[in-house]
């Protein structure tokens, strides 16, 4: 029943792009091979093994009609030390990757939190060490020490409610809880011990995802024709980011996925633009400084099909000019590193 639901929630979660090679004897099999063939493959940086042993994570469902699917973990997010932090969601823990040590193991399970469902939507780890985990349907937040002790649920203030959608999460360097609720829609800060230090409403409609920067400033991106709008959540302040449409071709923009900030500000997104047939005409992780482009990066394009994992956050910002993906297969997870030159 519990691996029914955590499948229920992966059907609505975002579609995630993902790119990669397991060894370097994989083959690209995907669809868009004739796209991926001059794309940048990435660097392998982390491998986790599918399975329920240490320092594995998900595994393989047979189900009633005898389809196969994939269970990998649910988020992954990365400390300052380039560590790894994986939820996995089929056997309800957490499992860390030691990035000096190349190796994976688990730190805690949260079978006992109460954690609804088991379903981990997202994860944050602040640099105190504390780890958040986001419950989607219940819109709590839940905190747990580095080694899996349970401090409690963030996210209910006596009898109100706070958040209504939590769309994502984040700690700043004070090792703050910052929550974008979708629904409400605001921004709410907590302390590390649960209390209410900031609530900002958002000032605008439509952001396709968050971020924040290096000072704990929460920033969206929107959509548009033929760029993207970087919004100042507290202010509703909007910097356009120009990027190359052939609108001659009728091509168009389809996402421009807000990936994060590195220390000195610079915005990374992910721009992905088809023709009018459909076709992948870009698939690029960009790095703006103000509204110009500064570098960008062509990557591969993988469609997903019933077996992969959909991740929320499928990139994330590891330090100035280096994304972390993922690639996700029936034998592992892989971690890729996209260098921004």
């Amino acid at each position: 029943m519990k691996n029914k639901i955590c499948l229920l929630f992966l059907s609505v979660i975002i579609v995630a792009v993902g790119a990669a090679f397991h060894t370097a004897a994989a083959q690209d099999v995907s669809a868009f091979a004739s796209f991926n063939k001059n794309a940048f493959k990435g660097k392998l940086y982390a491998s986790i093994k599918h399975g329920v042993g240490e320092g594995e994570v998900g595994g393989v469902m047979e189900n009633k009609t005898a389809e196969t699917v994939l269970l990998g973990p649910s988020a992954f997010c990365a400390d300052a030390a380039g560590n790894l932090y994986f939820v996995d969601c089929v056997n309800l823990r957490v499992v860390k990757y030691d990035a000096a040590q190349n190796k994976s193991a688990v730190i805690f399970d949260y079978k006992n939190s109460g954690i609804r469902n088991g379903f981990v939507s997202d994860i944050a780890v602040a640099a105190s060490g504390d780890i958040y985990l986001l419950n989607a349907s219940e819109s709590y937040v839940y905190r747990f020490s580095s080694t899996g002790g349970f401090f409690g649920v963030i996210g209910q203030i006596e009898d109100r409610h706070v958040a209504k959608r939590i769309a994502a999460i984040f700690c700043d360097s004070s090792s703050n809880l910052i929550v974008i609720d979708a629904q409400n829609p605001n921004v709410v800060v907590f302390s590390p011990d649960g209390k209410i230090i900031k609530e900002t409403e958002i000032k605008f409609e439509d952001a396709s995802s968050y971020a924040i920067n290096a000072s704990g400033k929460p920033f969206a991106s929107r959509l548009g024709d033929f760029g993207a709008a970087l919004v100042d959540i507290e202010t509703g302040t909007e910097t356009l980011l120009k990027y190359e449409i052939d609108a001659k071709k009728e091509d168009k923009l389809v996402e421009a996925r807000l990936i994060g900030f590195d220390s000195a500000g610079a915005a990374y997104l992910k721009m992905i633009v088809i023709d009018k047939e459909g076709g992948i005409v870009n698939n690029d992780i960009v790095k703006y400084i103000n509204a110009d482009v500064e570098k960008s990066l062509k990557v591969p394009y993988y469609t997903i099909d019933e077996q992969e994992l959909i991740v929320k956050k499928p990139e994330i910002i590891l330090k100035e000019n280096m994304i972390l993906g993922y690639y996700d297969s029936e034998t592992f997870f892989d971690v890729l590193s996209y260098q921004i030159k």
